[in-house]
C-alpha cells in the first residue's frame, strides 16, 4: 500500500494493460469462433439452429488448436510482462524510496518513468518472458482436458456410486491442477524478480534459484499468499458488493429510477446491480492483483537484505531526481538498463 501511495503513477499500469488485453482478448474471440465455424457444410445452415453453423472439418479444427494455444501464450504473455513491470518498479522503489514518507521527495514523473524503464526492461528480457508465458499456456489446456474428459465420464455413469466416485475424482484433479499452476506461477513472479535485479540470467538459472528460495521458506511464502489472497479476495468482494448494493438503493429509492413515466425508469434494479457489481469487480480486481505482486516483490527484497549486508545500505540522494543520477549498488543496474 505505501509503494502504491507514494509513486500513483504505478497504478496507470492496470489502465494501460487492460486497453491492450481486451481487444487482444476480443479479437482471439472472433478468429477462433471463424476458425471453428469454417469448413464444407454438406447440408443447409438454419440460423434458428446454432449447433448448424458448427461443423469444421479437420483442417479447420487443427487450425483451431493451433490458434488457441497461441492465443493463451499471447494472453500469457502480456500478463507476465505486466507483472515484470510492476515488479520492476517495486523493487526500484523499495530500495531508492523505501522509508521515505514524504510525498515531496519524490518528482511527478518518477513513476511513469519506472514505468517506461520497466517496459524496456521487459522487452530486453521477452524471451524469458515468453518461455513464463509458455508453461503456464502448456498447463492450462492439460488441465481443460482433463476436467472435460471427467465431466463426460461422469455424465456417461449409469451408477450414482460411479458417478459420485467420478465427481470426487474431478474435483480432485482440478484441486491438484490449481495448486500446481498456483506454484509455478508463484515461482515465475519470483524468477522473473531475481531477472530483474541481477539482469544477467535467463529464465531457467532464474527459476531454479527461485524454486530453491521458495521451497526454503516455504511457510513464509504461504503465509504472504496467503494474506495477499485475503486481502484481494476480501477488497474485490468489499468492493463489487458495495456497488452492487448501492446501485439497487438508488434505482429502489430514487423517484426518477422508480416512476414509469422517468425517462430513468429503471425496470429491473436487481440486473442493473448485478451488472454494476460484475463491472465492479472487474475492475477492482485489475488493480488489487498488483498489490499481491508488490507483496511477493517486497518480500523478494527484503529476504535480499537479510541475506546480504550490501542491501541493507540506505539509499542515497535527497530526493527522487537523484536517483537517476546517483544511484545505489542495489538499483544501479535496473536504473542502467
Amino acid at each position: 500500500a505505501e509503494c502504491l501511495m507514494t509513486m500513483p503513477s504505478l497504478l496507470l499500469e492496470p489502465f494501460l494493460s487492460f486497453l491492450i488485453k481486451v481487444p487482444v482478448f476480443v479479437l482471439g474471440c472472433l478468429v477462433f469462433i471463424m476458425l471453428i465455424g469454417s469448413g464444407e457444410y454438406s447440408q443447409s445452415v438454419d440460423l434458428t439452429q446454432p449447433q448448424s453453423l458448427f461443423h469444421p472439418d479437420s483442417f479447420s479444427s487443427v487450425s483451431a488448436v493451433y490458434f488457441l494455444f497461441a492465443w493463451l501464450l499471447v494472453m500469457e504473455l502480456l500478463h507476465y510482462i505486466s507483472v515484470f513491470v510492476v515488479i520492476y518498479v517495486a523493487e526500484v522503489w523499495f530500495f531508492k524510496h523505501f522509508k521515505q514518507t514524504e510525498r515531496a521527495s519524490f518528482c511527478e514523473m518518477c513513476g511513469v518513468k519506472l514505468l517506461v524503464k520497466g517496459f524496456l526492461a521487459a522487452m530486453q528480457h521477452l524471451g524469458s518472458l515468453i518461455f513464463a508465458a509458455m508453461c503456464l499456456a502448456l498447463l492450462r489446456p492439460i488441465r481443460w482436458v482433463i476436467k472435460a474428459f471427467l465431466m463426460a465420464e461422469e455424465a456417461a455413469s449409469y451408477t450414482e456410486v460411479g458417478t459420485c466416485v467420478l465427481k470426487v475424482a474431478r474435483w480432485a484433479v482440478d484441486l491438484c491442477f490449481a495448486f500446481i499452476q498456483k506454484v509455478l506461477d508463484l515461482t515465475s513472479q519470483v524468477a522473473l524478480m531475481q531477472i530483474a535485479i541481477d539482469g544477467s540470467e535467463g529464465y531457467c538459472s532464474s527459476l531454479e534459484y527461485a524454486m530453491s528460495k521458495v521451497f526454503l521458506h516455504a511457510a513464509k511464502w504461504t503465509v504472504i499468499e496467503g494474506v495477499g489472497a485475503l486481502f484481494v479476495v476480501l477488497g474485490v468482494g468489499g468492493i463489487s458488493t458495495g456497488t452492487g448494493f448501492l446501485v439497487w438503493l438508488v434505482t429502489r429509492t430514487f423517484p426518477r429510477y422508480t416512476e414509469p413515466d422517468s425517462a430513468q425508469y429503471v425496470s429491473d434494479p436487481e440486473s442493473t446491480a448485478l451488472a454494476s457489481g460484475f463491472i465492479a469487480l472487474l475492475m477492482s480486481l485489475c488493480f488489487l492483483h498488483h498489490f499481491q505482486t508488490i507483496t511477493d516483490t517486497i518480500a523478494f527484497c527484503r529476504g535480499l537484505q537479510n541475506r546480504a549486508s550490501k542491501y541493507a545500505e540506505e539509499p542515497e540522494g535527497d530526493g527522487c531526481c537523484e536517483c537517476w543520477g546517483k544511484d545505489s549498488r542495489e538499483t544501479e543496474k535496473l536504473l542502467r538498463r
